[in-house]
């Protein structure tokens, strides 16, 4: 079986490096496979189609195109090894709204072509935008597709205020959505919560197969020697209370809420810090912030680091912010970072109604909910989050967690039921 993998996100960035990487390294894993093809789209050109001022990453980009899967300057990551049998095609793009458009007309031609070329025999797409391109390519060789990660990606940015309704974006996706559950051979979403919902609307159940995002759990493990040692360098005492968030703010993630709560921390704890890993892209908007919501900047720990040093900032941690904007689809989501957390023992101060994690926290542990618009709600949850981690092995009952519902075993048989 030859397997086309077809990615939305640049082949550097953090979401491929944690979510693709390893789906990647898993389905190389199978006998049945003889050659996977990962096209990534490389969105290295500004506005108007000339190359940024890393040009020279592009070049690299362009170096490595149909040779085997590799790490090389551009893609920035450490420790990313070759992946047997796989090849990185990139596709080039830009970051205007007219390349956003341009990409569904011009990718399916070139995804085709490389169907053509590598003798596809099946196409996998990570995520909903990813599955409109699988669809647009199965309607030019009708190669069966499926579409891993699927969600209401439309009704997300909808939810969010990224897109209005009357956006032809959220026209077109919404669209690509309806034809995606109609037509793709297989659809993986991420939430038991939607794999219900699929079934409500037709879907037929045999087709449809709950994947959360999992993690590398060892990869993700806590070590008192990386505590000690990044507290040391970010000048955090020992027996300070430390949270950490790590993403983004603004659209699908909170923004003024998630820095009022870190107020209510800051006043519930004498002596505590806040790390924040964020694309350095976001420091300025992130440094307003901290002025306008009057965060004492000596305890905040501002951030880009690579996705494999997340590890070692979470050990320096005690508990983890997971603030998404609350909005109806939520309940679709798994958040590669609420696995990442529970890997490393963090509870979560997670908002309510997100993906099944929600539920697992109430029921389970692992962590505390809240309603941001209820202020009662919010001081239960940050007495939840105290009363856990004041007992000094919390860390062992959350990584349990992660084991149960994040663990890769599960990607490998959703996989396998699927494809095999």
């Amino acid at each position: 079986m030859n397997i086309l993998f077809i990615g939305y996100w640049g082949a550097n960035e953090g979401l491929s490096v944690a979510t693709i990487y390893p789906h990647l390294q898993i389905l190389s894993n199978f006998s049945e496979v003889q050659k996977i093809v990962y096209a990534s789209i490389e969105r290295n050109f500004v506005g108007d189609g000339t190359p940024n001022s890393d040009g020279a990453g592009a070049a690299a980009i362009k170096s490595i195109a149909a040779k085997d899967f590799c790490t090389s300057d551009v893609m920035n990551v450490a420790a990313i090894k070759p992946i047997p049998k796989v090849i990185h095609i990139p596709l080039h793009s830009g970051n205007s709204l007219k390349h956003k458009f341009s990409d569904f007309w011009q990718f399916p031609r070139q995804l085709a072509k490389i169907c053509q070329t590598h003798q596809i025999d099946v196409m996998i797409c990570r995520g909903a935008p990813a599955g409109s391109l699988g669809y647009l390519v199965h309607q030019k060789n009708k190669l069966p597709f499926h579409v891993e990660s699927f969600e209401p990606h439309a009704q997300y940015m909808l939810e969010s205020g990224v897109w209005k309704s009357y956006d032809l974006r959220y026209v077109l996706q919404k669209h690509w959505e309806k034809k995606q559950k109609q037509y793709a051979q297989g659809l993986i979403p991420v939430a038991e919560n939607y794999r219900r919902q699929l079934i409500k609307e037709g879907v037929k159940a045999k087709k449809i197969k709950t994947m959360p995002c999992a993690v590398d759990l060892t990869k993700f493990t806590f070590h008192e020697q990386a505590r000690t040692k990044m507290r040391a360098q970010l000048g955090i005492p020992a027996k300070a209370v430390v949270s950490i968030y790590v993403g983004k703010y603004g659209g699908l993630y909170m923004d003024d809420e998630a820095f009022q709560l870190y107020q209510v921390a800051f006043k519930l704890w004498q002596d505590f810090h806040l790390i924040i890993l964020s694309p350095a892209v976001h420091h300025e908007h992130i440094r307003a912030q901290l002025a306008n919501f009057q965060l004492p900047v000596e305890k905040m720990h501002v951030a880009e680091v690579a996705h494999e040093q997340v590890a070692d900032y979470l050990s320096a941690s005690d508990f983890a912010f997971a603030t998404y904007r609350p909005g109806k689809s939520k309940k679709y989501l798994s958040p590669i970072k609420v696995g990442e957390y529970w890997a490393n023992g963090l509870p979560i101060m997670l908002t309510e109604g997100v993906g099944d994690d929600s539920s697992i926290i109430r029921e389970e542990g692992g962590g505390a909910i809240f309603d941001v618009k209820d202020s009662l709600s919010i001081s239960l949850a940050f007495e939840k989050i105290y009363s856990i981690i004041e007992h000094t092995d919390y860390r062992i009952s959350v990584v349990k967690l992660a084991e149960k519902y994040r663990s890769f075993d599960r990607t490998t048989e959703a996989y396998h039921d699927l494809l095999f």
